[in-house]
């Protein structure tokens, strides 16, 4: 055991200097709630599709705008391989809830849309939109 104590600490530093240059790794679900509002990911809102508006805000507050959109319908977005930040900017650690409820204050603020989170562990996180 001893003889392998320095390469093991070697490897768990990388991956923590690696958690503070590129992000942790979360998934972030978006989900159209049908309440008869009309509002699914294709209604446009100035001219943009609130998919768009969504991908543009994932894209921004990625760290080095790093993620993967690999499932997309009228109700329903997947991210995964999202880098989320691992402090706010007021240095609060992040976890994915945090992070997704940037993006419901968002939409909430400008678009008057309303959303709820829901966590699903650390690593994961789910936007309800249309329901509160």
């Amino acid at each position: 055991v001893l003889s392998n104590m320095d390469n093991f600490v070697a490897r768990l530093q990388a991956h923590f200097e690696d958690l503070l240059t590129n992000g942790r790794e979360a998934a972030v679900d978006i989900n159209v709630f049908d309440n008869g509002s009309g509002i699914d990911l294709e209604k446009e809102y100035d001219g943009t599709e609130l998919t768009e508006i969504i991908d543009d805000w994932i894209n921004q507050n990625t760290v080095s705008h790093r993620y993967n959109k690999s499932d997309a319908s009228e109700t329903h977005i997947y991210f995964e391989q999202v880098r989320v930040p691992l402090y706010d900017a007021n240095g609060k650690a992040m976890d994915t809830e945090s992070f997704v409820r940037g993006l419901r204050k968002y939409l909430r603020d400008t678009y008057k849309i309303n959303s709820k989170v829901m966590p699903k562990g650390l690593g994961r996180a789910v936007l309800v939109i249309g329901e509160k």
